[in-house]
């Protein structure tokens, strides 16, 4: 008989962490990608040298020795709003459809490419969604930050500019205690959704005998793009509602770029309600229709008596 020979010293090596933790498409997967960056890196090195180091070189010195020339203060997008003006709600209120709209399309792609493999993309849905949201909180963190960056000039003026009180105010800025919320609470959820891409990756590799494929990327844009909807949704509602109680208050007409935001919100209603109906014949779910809406038009010829 034959006797089971022993893994030698080479083939235990292999049974670490990064063997265990992905499966052999995906470690192939994660090897391409780091390739492609190897050779991407020099473009990045010299794009960062010589493009993007002399501009933030360049504000932080003149933010030191030009502060008394500074105009004005921070206000927003109130200067962008004021070049187009209300047309930028109109771009925003779209800007958010479509991110809506490519967030359930690829959540749908993806569920049919994972029906077509036999795969559980579910399993990957909490870590993709807590990358979202780290995602989404350290852009609220760029948020809450850079305001009080942009009025440190503003602090400095009239008195005797150094770098130190440059320093200590900038320091005060990054220890504001929203900032620090945000900038933690966007560490922690990075930190928690990789636990939970971990997590998945062992229990698709229990599951299923062939490599499965990773579907943490589709919640993971679904996620951070709903969330940019939703942000741009929020100022839209703000303006317009603004808008209206001004207009009310005054007793005259709401300007015609207000006008057109909600007369196309609400041909966007009607068509998606003519949508929904048109494709809910069709399903055999409540589910299933809502996840029509991200979905190609129904075949009518398939289902012609």
């Amino acid at each position: 008989m034959l006797e089971a020979k022993a893994p030698s010293s080479g083939e235990k090596t292999r049974s670490g962490f990064w063997t265990q933790g992905f499966t052999g498409r995906q470690r192939r997967r994660i090897g391409e990608a780091l390739l492609a960056y190897a050779f991407l890196f020099p473009a990045f090195l010299i794009v960062g040298i010589f493009g993007l180091f002399p501009l933030i070189f360049a504000a932080y010195e003149s933010t030191l020795t030009g502060l008394n020339k500074i105009v004005g203060r921070y206000n927003g997008l109130a200067n962008y709003v004021r070049a187009i003006d209300s047309l930028a709600y109109v771009l925003f209120f779209w800007i958010a459809v479509v991110l809506v709209y490519l967030s359930i399309r690829g959540l749908v792609r993806s569920h049919r490419q994972a029906r077509e493999k036999g795969d559980n993309p579910w399993l990957w849905m909490p870590g993709g969604v807590t990358i979202g949201l780290s995602i989404g909180v350290f852009v609220l963190f760029i948020i809450r930050l850079l305001p009080l960056v942009l009025e440190i000039p503003n602090q400095m003026r009239g008195r005797n500019s150094s770098q130190d009180d440059f320093r200590q105010l900038l320091g005060e800025a990054l220890r504001n205690p929203q900032v620090q919320i945000a900038l933690w609470t966007s560490i922690f959820l990075l930190i928690l959704g990789g636990v939970f891409l971990y997590w998945a990756a062992q229990r698709q590799k229990l599951r299923t005998v062939v490599d499965g494929h990773n579907y943490s990327a589709a919640f993971i844009a679904a996620t951070t793009m709903l969330l940019g909807a939703a942000g741009l949704t929020w100022l839209t509602w703000v303006d317009i509602r603004h808008a209206y109680a001004e207009a009310f208050e005054s007793g005259e007409g709401i300007d015609i770029w207000s006008q057109i935001l909600t007369i196309s919100a609400g041909f966007l209603l009607m068509w998606l309600a003519w949508r929904l109906w048109e494709s809910a014949s069709f399903q055999d779910s409540n589910l299933r229709v809502v996840f029509r809406l991200g979905g190609p038009r129904p075949c009518w010829s398939a289902h012609g008596s």
